[in-house]
């Protein structure tokens, strides 16, 4: 007598339910009392080791682990089967809608051999049926459809027509076997190509920089970073000497070289003329007229060989000679008479935008509004008027507009100079 379909019913929710084996009689052993474990079979060479490479949705063309069926394949009938209800594709491994509800195969009936016709919803016929009873199967690993409702397609005749099945199969590697030889593939992704490795047998890890691996036991083995980055040295940075900087060469290298500024802002500078005086000597030679500042008894001064003064080196002239008994004070902007040699790719003084300049205007008794250098505040903007400086609560500064509270005079002469921004 054969075996009820209860029993098999039995054996398979024992089986795929509980992972049990069937020992008796659910009447006489509930799944939950099944004792013996039996899972299932999971064969190592069946797996699809680049499965984590198949899109979420069926790609426009094959890759390399997805071969697409745009054009239907022509199925055979399996005539060991009842007449029509079985065709196979002769293909296995077809890609199942667990990686994705485009993966869902189409099923077609058309004439047979012109695979290039058999598309189109006219002969179409779907997983749900037609509301007769005749729903199909897909059973995506072997490759088979199976009619599994009591009737075969209502309305489709299968004189002169095969079955025909759009959808997608898996080709890429299958296995473990090519992990156990020595067959994995270990690439640096954001660092190539520091490592690019096709044929690994083992991947080693430096516990003395942050690794930490522990035996959980059954084979498995955990590996945790537990040190992050304290320092450049744990970035693979090799540490450099006391005062130097980090330079980079603009392809993701990075080295220690010397600073390109030495030392201190000098200081001050101040001559009191015994006798009237055109040139003064300085200490320490700036950059250009605009890298100092010089008051004469108080009085800002406009640098310019047209202006008030010109800087040659190290020697301040005066276009009109400072009198006997007056003080003039220098005051250095930058360190420039110390600044090093510049290292290739380094950090430049025009780089960090450190350029000194000014703008010079005469008042007119009415104007307020004077056109001044964009990105300034009235912190990064000295405001002199008749060679005073002047108090930021008598101006203000609106994207390259500088407004006076009240108008300058006619004739005096108004000097802004810029602070780096």
């Amino acid at each position: 007598m054969a075996i009820s379909d209860s029993q098999k019913l039995d054996f398979v929710w024992k089986k795929l339910g509980y992972g049990a084996a069937k020992t008796d009689l659910n009447s006489n052993k509930l799944a939950a009392n099944e004792a013996i474990v039996s899972p299932l079979l999971l064969r190592g060479d069946k797996i699809l080791t680049d499965s984590g490479s198949v899109p979420g949705v069926i790609p426009g063309s094959s890759t390399s682990q997805v071969t697409v069926y745009s054009t239907p394949v022509e199925c055979t009938n399996d005539v060991t089967a009842s007449a029509n209800r079985t065709w196979k594709t002769n293909l296995t491994d077809w890609l199942t809608p667990e990686f994705g509800s485009t993966y869902l195969i189409k099923v077609f009936i058309h004439t047979a051999g012109d695979a290039a016709g058999a598309s189109g919803i006219s002969k179409q016929v779907f997983v749900t049926g037609s509301g007769n009873n005749d729903e199909w199967f897909f059973d995506y690993q072997a490759g088979v459809l199976n009619f599994i409702g009591t009737n075969l397609p209502s309305g489709k005749s299968f004189s002169g027509n095969s079955v025909y099945i759009s959808g997608a199969r898996y080709v890429g590697t299958f296995g473990l076997s090519a992990v156990a030889s020595g067959g994995l593939a270990i690439k640096e992704v954001n660092d190539s190509p520091n490592v690019d490795v096709t044929n690994a047998s083992q991947i080693r890890f430096n516990t003395t920089d942050g690794f930490q691996l522990t035996d959980e036991g059954s084979g498995s083995v955990l590996v945790e970073y537990t040190a992050g980055a304290s320092n450049l040295t744990d970035l693979g940075i090799t540490d450099g000497t006391a005062g130097q900087v980090l330079s980079t060469d603009g392809s993701t290298n990075f080295q220690f070289v010397d600073s390109i500024l030495t030392g201190t802002v000098p200081t001050g500078e101040v001559f009191a003329p015994a006798s009237t005086q055109t040139a003064f000597t300085l200490a320490t030679t700036p950059a250009d007229a605009e890298a100092i500042d010089v008051y004469v008894d108080g009085v800002i001064q406009v640098p310019g060989a047209s202006e008030n003064f010109s800087v040659s080196g190290n020697t301040l002239t005066f276009t009109s000679a400072v009198q006997a008994g007056s003080e003039v004070f220098v005051k250095h902007r930058t360190p420039h008479a110390t600044v090093a040699a510049v290292n290739a790719n380094a950090i430049t003084n025009n780089n960090l935008n450190l350029t000194y300049t000014s703008n010079e205007f005469t008042g007119d008794g009415t104007t307020t509004d004077y056109t001044i250098q964009a990105e300034h505040t009235v912190h990064s903007v000295l405001v002199f008027v008749a060679g005073l400086l002047v108090s930021t609560s008598t101006y203000t500064i609106s994207g390259s507009t500088l407004s006076f509270t009240t108008a300058p005079t006619v004739g005096q002469d108004i000097f802004f100079r810029y602070m780096p921004v």
